[in-house]
């Protein structure tokens, strides 16, 4: 039995969103396209929605990392970020939070491996299921030093996952940021009444059913949608404070509010620590990132370098 496509866009909606908004409406348009034409989400189409490893993660024999000099782990968090492998990456491919913690568990696990590069190029996803991988990257950082590079767009839940980084870069061309949360509620009540249809909920509970669809988003139910919209915002901010060693506030004034920032701008407020392809950033790790180097060892050069960078990269007048 195949899935209509309506029942995709009802999760569409009652998602919360970390990811650049452009990106949430080519995934919104995608789904009333498929709505229009008939298609049906089939069995095979869900399975075909899985990340593909030229796209996403990689699913090999170290649990989802690449392998790379031996004893590098080299992590692509690529596509539109879900908690689980989903339609919503089929439209560009994506990684799950899932198995972004099953490559941070088994690579800082290894004894092999002496530090993890997240190759990002990413314009967010779902909230859901990140706060959880944030944290399990956060904690791999504490037991062997990890690079992240934004190759060349970390955005929204792509960063929040790269800020936790040992250390994070920016390719030249590349952004980051979009910190906030996004979700929608699509008002069809006019549409029904046009139609002809008339839809009544049956729901016990006083705010059960108060974002269907059929009915208009009352002041009330906007205002507690807000509510939990803030509550991931601040968790937001306070994971990107803690991963980049700054306050909240410094987040939520310099960090772009929402917008993108280019590699040098991002450099300027502190949003990362260098500029750098990703060549450069691994021929950096050969160098300076030896079998057994601490995370707090690591540490400790890291302001330095970051600022030797900005003098670089940053416009003297």
């Amino acid at each position: 039995m195949s899935r209509d496509f309506r029942h995709v866009l009802a999760s569409f909606y009652g998602t919360p969103w970390a990811i650049h908004p452009p990106k949430l409406k080519e995934i919104e348009r995608a789904l009333w396209v498929r709505i229009g034409t008939g298609h049906d989400v089939t069995p095979q189409a869900w399975d075909d929605a899985k990340p593909r490893a030229d796209v996403g993660m990689i699913d090999g024999e170290d649990g989802g990392f690449i392998r790379y000099d031996d004893d590098i782990a080299l992590v692509p968090i690529q596509g539109t970020i879900t908690q689980r492998p989903s339609v919503f990456s089929a439209f560009s491919g994506g990684t799950s939070a899932e198995e972004i913690c099953r490559a941070m568990d088994q690579a800082a696990a290894d004894r092999t491996i002496r530090c993890i590069v997240l190759d990002v190029d990413s314009p967010g996803g779902t909230v859901l299921g990140l706060p959880e991988a944030a944290s399990r990257v956060a904690a791999a950082a504490k037991q062997k030093p990890i690079f992240a590079i934004a190759n060349a767009f970390a955005a929204s839940a792509a960063y929040w996952l790269a800020s936790q980084a040992t250390e994070l870069y920016c390719t030249p061309s590349g952004m980051v940021g979009s910190i906030g949360v996004i979700s929608a509620h699509v008002d069809e009540s006019r549409a029904e009444e046009m139609a002809g249809i008339k839809t009544t909920l049956i729901t016990s509970g006083k705010f059960k059913g108060e974002t269907d669809a059929s009915q208009a988003l009352t002041e009330d139910a906007r205002a507690n949608q807000q509510a939990i919209s803030d509550q991931y915002y601040t968790m937001f901010q306070n994971a990107v404070a803690t991963g980049r060693r700054v306050t909240a506030s410094k987040v939520e004034a310099d960090f772009g509010q929402g917008r993108m920032k280019t590699a040098a701008d991002a450099l300027a407020s502190g949003m990362i620590d260098g500029i750098l392809t990703r060549d450069e950033l691994l021929a950096k790790v050969r160098r300076q990132v030896p079998a057994g180097a601490s995370p707090a060892a690591l540490d400790r050069g890291r302001r330095e370098r970051a600022a030797i960078m900005a003098q670089k990269f940053l416009p003297t007048h």
